[in-house]
């Protein structure tokens, strides 16, 4: 059995509840159209690959700034991400361990 609301003050409460909520649901939906690729993006830099709790509800200025913020630690991290210069000093893993073998 469904309990129904006594007075029209709770009544109006409860419809203006649900306008809020549809309204919110409306502005996400509009936000998740309008900005597919960015959050495909923003989903694939993610360590879950979920995107942010609340980030498409903050609009596209969030969205933008978040993707602005990868592409900055991005560019900075650069000069990790480059392979190491091989040094001709230094003798290889392969040639240490036959040497060590030949000692014994």
């Amino acid at each position: 059995m469904i309990k129904q609301p006594a007075d029209k003050e709770t009544k109006k409460e409860i419809l203006r509840t649900k306008v809020k909520t549809v309204a919110r649901m409306m502005v996400m939906f509009k936000n998740l159209r309008e900005n597919r690729d960015m959050l495909l993006m923003i989903k694939g830099t993610t360590a879950d690959n979920k995107i942010p709790r609340g980030l498409i509800m903050r609009g596209p200025h969030a969205m933008k700034s978040m993707v602005a913020e990868f592409e900055s630690a991005k560019e900075i991290d650069k000069e990790n991400e480059k392979f190491p210069v091989p040094q001709e000093s230094m003798p290889s893993i392969g040639l240490m361990r036959m040497r060590s073998w030949t000692t014994d």
